[in-house]
This record gives structure tokens, sequence and C-alpha cells, in this order.
């Protein structure tokens, strides 16, 4: 075949572009016939099925004829159907305006793929008061922590320096809402003295902070992280304290780790590890907290079971003095709905919305309208509250009402009762002022935090290494500030 005729007749096959030959290669002083392929569908697919309203997003699409194969530089348009929610530009960057649904269509001729999108709040959905620190998770599992960062209890690098109420003192801090583990989705968080841990989503357990005696449960005693705790288990719930940590798994079962000299892992050994230990006992657990020795938890039963130091009657076994290597109940058989412990008391509410504390009380924290002596035994927090939640805090406590009113008790040296007084105690509940109404409450060494009920954020008490989150270093806050999540 001669040259000419060889390019005519490759000319005439079937192009999958849209170009012409030219004349001067086919020869025929007209444009050679082409076939273009009729888009039938198209597949979208969103970077993320779910994003925030400070976040960009992505959609992208593939084309493909009847036969399934793709058509290369179909042309597409990008949709939004409420654009209130999300707009899409012409190159399919999601953009999220509030929170909401909606569905994003993308279209080629007369052919299209739809797909949905959530858009959500920049709202906390967990919120923990730890040590001169805070942590919190976003509805999307997204953590933040703020606050003092001397030992890697933020899981982020500390973008600034705070100075403590020693003159010279300086101290890595960030204060305002700095990402942490960003690796990573929690469903829940604890902060602790000067560690945290959470739950991923996937189950497994990630503590981040100080690790002297192994509370990080990375078999290693090296502060930092965050690191993965050893363990095989799948965790529903776990609980950061000062030097060691407990956690529930999703069979039920209790495990700690840490420091053990008073028995408050629970495992009758009084030997410290650094990687998880069963609980003895044979309980069934759905709730655990953990204080400076003591650890406590809800079983199968609604009781509340208690083991490690009792020195100040932390256990609420009745007695004052002493420790438990197992767990025992707390005295007088009430059927438990929560329990949180702290420093040297623990507190709860029982079915009924009564909360109970006991333990130390030199500063009034057990709520009971006396400042001194030490309960070994639950005793009622005065004023015949109905509380939906309590909290307790190294020297003082705060609970939510049912009616969503936040009350708190004990130590103000710092502002941390939210009453708008920064020194003296109060042995019976005082209300947070501001009128908010509150959906969670935690009390850390000298600061809280809650939860509004519209899922607005505050703090309030120390701010001395920015723990408050409001973007500021001050001494204190004696009424709730508005966390700043703006960054």
């Amino acid at each position: 075949m001669e040259l000419h005729s060889l390019k005519q007749s490759l000319c005439l096959l079937p192009l999958l572009a849209l170009a012409a030959c030219k004349d001067d290669d086919c020869g025929i002083g007209a444009p050679c016939p082409t076939v273009v392929r009729e888009v039938a569908t198209i597949n979208a697919s969103l970077s993320s099925d779910s994003l925030l309203v400070d976040d960009v997003g992505q959609v992208t699409a593939v084309a493909r004829d009847a036969d399934g194969n793709i058509v290369a530089g179909a042309p597409f348009v990008f949709l939004s159907s409420d654009t209130t929610v999300v707009r899409v530009d012409s190159t399919g960057a999601i953009l999220p305006v509030a929170p909401g649904e909606a569905v994003i269509t993308v279209q080629s001729g007369s052919s299209r793929g739809d797909v949905a999108i959530t858009i959500l709040a920049k709202t906390f959905a967990i919120l923990d008061a730890g040590g001169d620190f805070t942590c919190g998770a976003l509805g999307d599992g997204r953590a933040y922590c703020w606050g003092l960062g001397d030992v890697g209890q933020l899981a982020a690098t500390a973008d600034s320096t705070c100075f403590d109420e020693l003159p010279g003192e300086a101290h890595p801090c960030s204060t305002s809402p700095a990402r942490a583990a960003d690796s990573l989705a929690f469903v829940q968080l604890s902060a602790g003295d000067s560690l945290a841990c959470g739950v991923s989503t996937t189950g497994s357990v990630h503590c981040w902070g100080a690790n002297a005696f192994g509370q990080l449960g990375d078999g290693t005693t090296a502060s930092g992280g965050p690191t993965t705790v050893l363990t095989t288990r799948q965790f529903d719930v776990v609980a950061a304290g000062t030097r060691h940590a407990c956690g529930v798994a999703v069979d039920s079962t209790a495990f700690c780790w840490g420091e053990d000299s008073l028995g408050q892992l629970g495992d009758a050994r009084r030997i410290n590890s650094a990687t998880p230990v069963p609980v003895v006992g044979g309980n069934r657990f759905h709730a655990i907290t953990v204080g400076y020795r003591h650890s406590c938890g809800i079983a199968a039963d609604m009781l509340v079971y208690c083991w490690g130091d009792n020195s100040q009657g932390q256990l609420g076994t009745g007695l004052i003095g002493g420790s438990n290597a197992t767990p025992a109940p707390v005295a007088g058989g009430f059927s438990y709905a929560m329990v949180s412990s702290s420093f040297n008391h623990t507190c709860a509410i029982t079915t009924g919305g009564a909360a109970h504390c006991w333990g130390a009380n030199e500063n009034g924290q057990l709520g009971t309208g006396l400042v001194g002596e030490a309960s070994g035994q639950p005793t009622p927090v005065a004023d015949g509250i109905t509380f939906a939640l309590v909290s307790a805090g190294r020297t003082a406590s705060c609970g939510v009402a049912t009616s969503g009113a936040a009350f708190c008790w004990g130590l103000d040296s710092h502002g941390q009762l939210g009453n708008g007084s920064t020194s003296g105690n109060f042995s019976s509940p005082a209300a947070v002022s501001g009128g908010i109404l509150f959906k969670t409450v935690s009390v850390g060494t000298r600061h809280s935090c809650g939860i509004a009920g519209d899922d607005t954020s505050y703090c309030w008490g120390s701010d001395v290494f920015g723990a408050l989150g409001d973007g500021s270093q001050a001494a204190v806050r004696g009424v709730p500030v508005r966390v700043d999540l703006s960054r």
C-alpha cells in the first residue's frame, strides 16, 4: 500500500478525540470523520462525606460511556441542592457555609451523578478540664488541646510561652485550641493532671503527656506521644488521672496501667505496670474514673466499686485510712448513674438524680455545707438539687442540674467555681454566673469548663497557662468565657 493511501485509511478510522484530521494528513480537503463517545453515567465522590463549616473539600467525578469506558475530558458542571449549606465552585471545590445537609450534583450533558454531604458546626462534642490544660473533640472526632504543654500533654506543638505565678518561670503553652493527635479521630477523651487519653473511632486507646510511671500504657516511661496503649482489646471508655489511667473494654472488663503503689490498678499486686492489667473481681463495668491514687467504676449492678488509696475515705467504703488493692463496693447500696473521681475525693449521681460525694473535704468539695472533715461514705450534696451529671476536680466539684443550670462547690482560689468570686471556700452548691444552661461540665485542677445547650464551649478559673482557651493569658476568670475555636 502506498504511504498516501495508508495515511488516508488511518484517518478514516473512528477517533476517540474531538480533533479532526487536517487536509495535508488525509489529502482529501475535508476533516476526517470522528466518533464522539456519549457520557452515559457519572460517578461522583467526595474527599469527605462530612465537613466542618471552616473546612474546604473536593468533589471529583468520572464519566463513562454505555460500555463502561472512561470518557476522558468530559466537561462537568457542579451544583449544590442548598447553597445556604454548601457551595461548589467550577473546579469542584466544596465550600461549607452553615450546618446542614445537601446534595452535590455533577452534570455532563444529560447525565448526572449525585452525592450527599453533611456540614457540621465547629463545636465541641466532648470537653474535659485537666491540670492547667483542657482537651476536647469535635463532632467528627478531631481533637484539640490547649493550656500548659510542658510534658506533651497537648499532643501538639505549643505555640506560646506562658509565665506562671512565680515571676520568671516560663512554660510552653497554647492559649487557644490547637489541633491534637491530628492523625486520629476520637469518640471519647479524658484529661488528667498532666496526661490525656482518648478512645479512637476504631476502639484503640491513645495517651500522651507525662509517663514517669508508665501511665501512657505504651510499655515505656518516656513522656510525650500520642502513643498507642499496648493492648489487643478495643475500648469503650478511658480515664486519665495523675500517675495512672484506666479503661473499660467493649466486653465491659476493666483494665488499668501506671503507678500501683496503693493498689490503684486494682490487680491485687501493687506493682507498677506500663501496660494494661485487668482489674480483678470479675465485675463488668460500664463507667470508670480515676483520681490521684484511687479508681472507681460503676458495675453492671449499678453499684460503685472503688480501689486504691483510702487515706481520706475516697473509696467510700465506710472507712477512712489504708488502701484496697481490689475493688470494694461503696457503702450504702445506692444505684448510681455516673461517677467522677479526682485528687482525693469522689462524687456520683444516683439513678434518681441525687448527688453524693465522699473523701477529702478540706475545701468543702463534698458540698455538704461543711468544710474540713473527710467522709468515708457517700454524703448527700446540700440543697437537694436534682442533678444530671457531676464532675470532681482537685479541690472543687461541679454539677449540671436537670434544668441545665450549673452549680459548683469547694475551693474558689482561682475562680474555678464560676460564681464571680476568686477566693474562699463554698461548702454548698453555688450557681455558675451568666445564666448559661449547660449539657456538660468538667472540673480540673484550678479551672472548669462546660458545653452549653447551644453547643458553645465555656471555661472559667485559672488562665495562667491559657487553659481557658480564649486566646489570652490572664491570672483568673471568675465567670465563664467563651472558648475561641476560630483557628
